[in-house]
């Protein structure tokens, strides 16, 4: 299978339904239909794995892990086109073995294949219960192709199945996609199941002020920046957020005295930090937010 992704409809529809009743020869057929516009491109890294793997399936004969594992260098190295082949041709070999089906629908992603690969998901669904891997990839390509509450649907489904080992970066997707629904709320909730997970990283609290401030929750995005404040050496950047974040509240006399504070943190950088773009631009708007009041 794919690298799992923790730690790193086409719903089940009448067309994958037949799918899983005809002959596997005409399974297989299919596959090399379905993997038949994907892009090659130039070999590069990986040129020798994928000779010394070649070299064992001639002196060993077809063996569809080896297969699968030249697949996945394959993908690796964007080599589309021949990773389907291998992976179709391990499929061949080895049927029953429905990870081959993940292994594509991971690839058709890849690979930009949206609708493909939810098409390989569904397959995967229907010989196995949801695993979140699987449920994953299917949210990641309703979000590509913007069909954000199927997304949202299928992230929930992952999140539950994961046991909570769902890592930082999905839960920042699925409040993404929850807010692109219009749930900001549910959204907040999800960044908070994160931090109750995994703990209050800078990711999820940035995240969360910024949905409270649009929800109108000031003393709770307040209380998340002082936390990110106490524990960051650029005081600077995040007075800065702070006072914006006052300024939105309409208390702007505490704005303008924490815009100040910013300030002079940013002159208190070392020269190296003063001379960076960032900063830079963050003494621009500084300026530009004193001199307005």
């Amino acid at each position: 299978m794919s690298s799992y992704r923790f730690l790193k409809p086409a719903t089940a529809t009448a067309f994958c339904a037949i799918l899983v009743s005809v002959r596997k020869v005409r399974l297989f057929t299919f596959f090399l239909a379905l993997s038949c516009s994907l892009p090659v491109l130039a070999h590069g890294p990986g040129d020798e794995q994928i000779r010394m793997i070649t070299a064992q399936l001639e002196e060993q004969g077809d063996s569809p892990q080896l297969y699968a594992k030249r697949a996945r260098i394959y993908q690796d190295n964007q080599h589309w086109q021949e990773a389907m082949s291998d992976f179709n041709k391990a499929a061949e070999l080895d049927p029953d073995n429905v990870d081959y089906d993940l292994d594509r629908a991971s690839l058709c992603y890849d690979a930009g294949e949206y609708q493909r690969s939810l098409d390989f998901v569904d397959l995967y669904l229907l010989r196995r219960e949801g695993t979140a891997e699987a449920l994953l990839i299917k949210a990641q390509s309703y979000l590509a192709l913007e069909d954000y509450q199927r997304a949202a649907k299928s992230y929930e489904s992952a999140l539950s199945d994961a046991a909570g080992q769902f890592s930082p970066e999905y839960y920042v997707e699925f409040a993404d996609t929850l807010t692109k629904t219009g749930d900001k709320r549910k959204a907040l909730q999800v960044l908070q199941q994160g931090i109750n997970q995994i703990g209050a990283i800078s990711v999820f609290q940035v995240k969360a002020a910024e949905l409270e401030v649009d929800l109108k929750l000031y003393d709770s995005a307040l209380k998340r920046i002082d936390q990110i404040l106490g524990q960051s050496q650029r005081k600077d950047i995040w007075l800065s957020r702070r006072a914006d974040i006052l300024a939105s509240a309409g208390r702007d006399k505490e704005a303008q005295q924490v815009y100040q504070q910013a300030y002079s943190a940013l002159q208190q950088l070392p020269q190296r930090l003063q001379n960076l773009q960032v900063s830079r631009e963050l003494e621009t708007a500084l300026l530009a937010r004193i001199d307005s009041q």
